[in-house]
């Protein structure tokens, strides 16, 4: 992992701050990191963003902007809100791009109110919950294995299948049955959190 997977709006020193605010350990700093990315990636696809790795990096600019500005006790909770903020924002400036087109009808249909904001905010916080119940395991496997698109994802899933010792096949069958768990998972937190 590198300073420059972080936006370019954040100095050295601010990511060494961030790290730090990880976790002490740089080793452990960087799987949280990577652990916080994946996360947030999935949180922006979920809602409809493809660009989800320029939203990511627009959220740790600021988190690692503000860290240096204010005192944080719970890093983790800190940027989770300021990706729903980032993603607030995005969602704001695709409808005001789309209005400006003159297509203000077709917006409607294609942003999700107030209300389906705050059902995407709790269904990624049943997600967070989800994935903390997941065996290491099967949580590895579930991030690794939906964690690119189109041609990455072929070569991924190969290299995954080839250090499991395990075809893409029976590879694919096994991410299925967790992201089957997982979504099952979801659909019932968010029944009971209702």
């Amino acid at each position: 992992m590198s300073r420059d997977r972080v936006g370019s709006g954040v100095t050295a020193e601010r990511f060494d701050r961030l790290m730090a605010a990880l976790d002490p350990d740089r080793g452990r700093a960087a799987q949280a990191y990577e652990s916080l990315r994946q996360r947030l990636l999935t949180f922006f696809r979920l809602s409809g963003f493809p660009e989800a790795h320029d939203l990511f990096d627009k959220t740790m600019d600021i988190a690692a902007r503000r860290l240096s500005e204010i005192q944080i006790d719970n890093l983790g909770a800190f940027i989770t809100v300021i990706a729903q903020n980032v993603r607030f924002e995005a969602m704001r400036d695709r409808k005001r791009m789309v209005s400006l087109t003159g297509q203000s009808e077709r917006a409607e249909e294609l942003f999700p109110d107030r209300q389906e904001a705050e059902r995407q905010e709790q269904a990624f916080d049943c997600l967070n919950r989800c994935l903390e119940r997941l065996d290491v395991g099967q949580r590895s496997l579930v991030l690794e294995y939906y964690k690119y698109a189109k041609a990455e994802k072929i070569a991924s899933h190969q290299k995954m299948a080839a250090t499991f010792g395990t075809t893409p096949g029976t590879l694919r069958v096994r991410a299925y049955r967790v992201k089957q768990k997982l979504e099952d998972c979801v659909r019932h937190c968010m029944s009971v959190d209702k």
